[in-house]
């Protein structure tokens, strides 16, 4: 008391109290203003101010009312630094990422690298729902793939088929999960093109089977072992 703030070493950027004074002559009042403090101990705070002209007995005098938002501020740059991590993996990552929107499944985002898989562009994509751009071969994998989630929660190797803007349609590998997205439920689903790996393990299995039926055509008994253990034996056998 009887102290003037600049004395108190009250705020701790000299800018800002210049700046609150010349938005209150220009206004004749101050709402909503944000400025750091530095506090008896030296701790910076975030404040937000209000201040205006008031009357006692007979006295004008000036009303500062102060509300400190330090953790509501700390919480918003943790928030922006998560925004921006998770940005910035969904911008790199090697696998497809599409977000949807849960209650009509129109697109809200797609990652660089679903538009060079799909073949659509981003631009085409958002706004748009799933089945109006025709990616799913079978419908009835959206619905397995919604079903479990709201079962089980997440989901991790779902595989399905999806069409590809030229048509092909490829065999794909989907992790999913709920997310919320400016309040809203959405579906962000992660899309790895196994294709290749199908056919190579199509192809062993039909190597597979055309060296059984070898082995049973054969008239002598034959068996194959590994480490001193019989893995397969033929009919002669």
């Amino acid at each position: 008391i009887g102290r003037c703030p600049a004395e108190l070493g009250l705020f701790a950027r000299p800018e800002q109290p210049l700046a609150a004074q010349q938005l209150f002559e220009e206004q004749g009042y101050l709402r909503d203003f944000e400025a750091v403090i530095r506090t008896k101990s030296g701790e910076l705070r975030d404040g937000l101010f209000g201040a205006e002209y008031i009357e006692v007995q007979g006295r004008r005098m000036l009303l500062t009312v102060m509300s400190d938002i330090t953790e509501r501020k700390q919480a918003e740059a943790a928030l922006r630094a998560s925004e921006a991590r998770f940005a910035t993996v969904f911008r790199a990552n090697p696998l497809s990422i599409i977000i949807t929107r849960l209650k009509d499944g129109q697109i809200i985002d797609v990652n660089p690298t679903w538009e060079t898989r799909s073949g659509f562009s981003r631009a085409e994509a958002i706004g748009r729902t799933s089945s109006e751009l025709n990616l799913w071969f079978n419908l009835d994998d959206r619905t397995r793939l919604l079903k479990q989630l709201h079962e089980q929660g997440p989901v991790r190797g779902f595989e399905g088929q999806i069409r590809l803007r030229s048509g092909r349609v490829v065999e794909a590998l989907i992790s999913a999960e709920l997310i919320e997205i400016g309040g809203e439920a959405c579906l962000l689903a992660l899309i790895q093109d196994i294709s290749e790996r199908k056919q190579v393990e199509e192809a062993l299995r039909r190597s597979e089977e055309r060296h059984r039926r070898l082995l049973d055509l054969l008239p002598e008994a034959v068996w194959l072992q590994r480490g001193g253990r019989i893995e397969r034996v033929n009919a002669a056998c």
